[in-house]
């Protein structure tokens, strides 16, 4: 039992603050209010800077990485949300379930569950670590631009206000946190789990101040309203998936392990990136968007590790914390 609550222990905290939002929404409402979901976000992104090893990435640069390397960020950052627009177009999906899809394929790679994931599918790790935190510092800068371009008929986007807030919420917290740790690495390595908690816990915080402003729109969910979710979701993602690794493996000519890199820190999205860009534009006007980011969310999760368990690599237990 305890085994199974550590594996899902961020799933199990984004149940809860549904929950709790559900019948509870003023404190979150007023934390809102409050301005907590910056405050929130910094403290994740302060937490990746501290545990982030930059010794694992190493001089591994040749043309051939160089070229996995664009295909890359151009799968991550551009490819999924492309998929995940002519889905949503053509099923003729609501602007808040467009939106919510849209902001998380666009959003960037996880800087541990990808590598991890990577390399027990038989990856490089080193070369997932150091394509994820490349990807995920150059994704910040383009997802205005790709917002602008899928959704700029439905929302106003402001790229250079989103640009600055996210170097602000964003970059600016994981650099410091990097600063931190090259100035007393030893001290921080006794924290790790601490640390980890503390993200749980900001995440827990974040997706209860999200659901609580869109209390209404959530009291009117159904199982049914999840369900019509799912499949599309489990679609982008697996089209995703097919075209980043087909492309890589007939058309670049990529060695397995380093296709497998490039797949998987591609279609792997992190959580506090669309959450943090929900907040800054779309909350307001769109909340319900929130909606189908953290179903998307999921269902990458349990696809993903369904996909792993099929690999048969057993090399490190990967749990919904490490996706955190």
């Amino acid at each position: 039992m305890i085994s199974i609550i550590r594996k899902y222990q961020i799933l199990i905290c984004f149940f809860v603050a549904v929950v709790i939002a559900r019948f509870l929404p003023s404190p979150g409402v007023e934390m809102s209010n409050l301005g907590f979901l910056n405050f929130f976000i910094i403290v994740i992104f302060l937490c990746i800077g501290l545990t982030f090893d930059r010794k694992k990435i190493k001089n591994i640069f040749s043309k051939k990485i160089t070229t996995a390397l664009l295909w890359t960020l151009i799968a991550s950052a551009f490819l999924s949300p492309l998929i995940a627009y002519l889905i949503s177009t053509e099923m003729g999906f609501k602007p808040d379930t467009l939106i919510g899809i849209v902001l998380i394929c666009a959003s960037t790679p996880t800087l541990v569950a990808g590598p991890i994931m990577a390399s027990q599918m038989g990856g490089n790790f080193e070369i997932s670590t150091a394509f994820s935190a490349i990807v995920k510092i150059l994704g910040i800068f383009l997802i205005p631009i790709v917002l602008v371009t899928f959704l700029g008929s439905i929302a106003k986007i402001n790229q250079i206000t989103l640009i600055l807030e996210m170097i602000y919420l964003i970059i600016i917290p994981g650099f410091a946190g990097q600063g931190i740790r090259m100035l007393c690495e030893n001290s921080i390595k006794k924290f790790y789990k601490g640390i980890n908690w503390l993200v749980i816990l900001s995440n827990f915080a974040l997706a209860y101040i999200a659901f609580s402003c869109m209390h209404n729109q959530l009291c009117q969910i159904t199982l049914s309203t999840v369900l019509v979710l799912l499949g599309p979701c489990l679609i982008v993602h697996l089209l995703h998936i097919l075209i980043t690794s087909q492309f890589g493996k007939h058309i670049l000519r990529l060695p397995r392990d380093i296709n497998i890199s490039v797949v998987i820190t591609a279609c792997q999205k992190n959580m506090a990136v669309p959450l943090s860009i929900w907040a800054i534009v779309f909350a307001k006007t769109y909340p319900g968007a929130i909606l189908t980011v953290v179903i998307y969310y999921l269902v990458q999760f349990f696809f993903d590790s369904c996909l792993l368990s099929l690999t048969g690599f057993k090399n490190k237990k990967l749990s919904s914390s490490d996706i955190a």
